[in-house]
């Protein structure tokens, strides 16, 4: 039965270091690649995915992992649409979106930072507001180099003349005009998003085609465990990354990593995001925390040192969406990564227990899973603490 441990008010400081939290040398790239390459693996459970694409030359594999999650969302609530007839997303949509929103923000409430990266939970976030757009109405692009130099560089000198005529009565206008200056910018590269299309001889706006596809952001959660805030409430996301100032949900290492392996066991995929800076983090398509996988346990001690010591961060997203075990047994989540078909298994990684455990920084999935696995596991309502809060919790927005 799932347990759901007391609340931590700080980490706890334990002796001994892992490759996890870099105290240690552990293998080298080389050693883990050899030994990754010996593997076999059976799959055990596939919950259905689209199509592995590739991000190109972008930093935008929060997009790529959320549109991918949105996309198995509708397969998962009308099992009756088949995987090549599932609608694909752009994910160059929510970018355009995404772009519009931080330079609001970077303009007129002064956020610190104005990059073209992000958190997955920016996508539920953006679909609230803006809806969902076919990849065939606004194909994404494989290369944004350019794009993201120009937007930046435009944003920062457009802030620098903002900053110098503060007391200008004319203020608002320059802000609108600059506003203008980064939409001429994403227009000419990604292209401007229509306000309506057509799709299968139906017209919709954004918004009405997610309420067709049965796309309801709010009824998504992010997940994270951090041992130096009070578990089973809100905490803000501690990335320079999280432009939206937007929150998770804390909780303990060990029901974190039940409910990944539960939710995928149980039919859902959800979004991951983590570090893959580790040397078993291998470009052959698998992910080790050790040789063997499950050598030695982590801790939430030792996941947290690593964190706080800048050595786990939050690198790159994937698509969790199924569980597969190697010829001794041990077993791995199947993701869904943004590199096109690269590696040994056409773009799908193998995390083992042992990474996912310690280079897990957040994962997102729909709410309906935590109430029917708290049911499942016999949790009494005095103590399905994630029911409880989830439950009253604010739809997602951001500041």
């Amino acid at each position: 039965m799932l347990t759901i441990r007391p609340y931590h008010l700080a980490a706890l400081f334990v002796a001994g270091c892992t490759l996890l939290d870099g105290c240690s040398k552990g293998p080298s790239r080389k050693e883990f690649s050899a030994y990754a390459d010996s593997l076999v693996f059976t799959t055990v459970i596939q919950n259905p995915i689209t199509p592995v694409r590739n991000q190109g030359k972008g930093n935008t594999c929060w997009s790529y992992a959320s549109t991918s999650f949105l996309e198995s969302e509708t397969m998962r609530m009308d099992p009756s649409i088949p995987v090549e007839q599932c609608p694909i997303l752009s994910e160059d949509y929510f970018v355009f979106c995404s772009f519009i929103e931080k330079a609001r923000l970077y303009f007129y409430e002064d956020i610190p930072s104005f990059s073209p990266r992000g958190e997955c939970e920016d996508v539920f976030v953006l679909a609230s507001r803006y809806g969902v757009c076919p990849e065939n109405v606004l194909p994404s692009k494989l290369d944004h180099t350019k794009m993201d130099h120009e937007i930046v560089e435009y944003a920062k000198k457009a802030k620098k003349l903002c900053e110098s005529d503060i007391e200008d009565k004319d203020i608002e206008d320059k802000i609108e005009d600059m506003m203008d200056g980064i939409r001429d910018i994403l227009s000419s590269s990604i292209g401007e998003p229509p306000r309506r299309f057509e799709v299968e001889g139906v017209r919709y706006s954004p918004r009405s085609y997610m309420k067709h596809l049965g796309i309801d952001p709010s009824k998504f959660i992010t997940l994270c465990s951090d041992t130096g805030q009070l578990y089973f409430c809100w905490t803000l996301i501690e990335s320079p990354d999280n432009h939206f100032s937007l929150s998770a949900f804390n909780i303990d290492l060990d029901y974190m990593t039940d409910i990944i392996w539960h939710a995928l066991e149980e039919g859902f995929t959800l979004t991951w995001l983590g570090d893959i800076s580790e040397n078993g983090f291998l470009k052959s398509g698998v992910a080790l925390e050790s040789i063997p996988p499950g050598k030695e346990e982590i801790s939430a001690e030792e996941r947290q040192r690593g964190i706080d010591r800048g050595k786990t961060t939050d690198d790159h997203a994937m698509h969790l969406f199924g569980i597969a075990r190697d010829q001794n047994g041990n077993r791995y989540a199947m993701a869904k990564n943004s590199w096109g078909k690269k590696g040994r298994f056409g773009g799908v990684w193998y995390l083992s227990e042992g990474y996912l455990r310690g280079k897990t920084l957040s994962i997102s999935l729909s709410k309906d899973f935590i109430g029917h696995w708290e049911e499942k596991s016999g949790l009494t309502d005095e103590g399905s603490r994630m029911e409880m809060t989830t439950a009253c919790a604010e739809p997602i927005s951001s500041r």
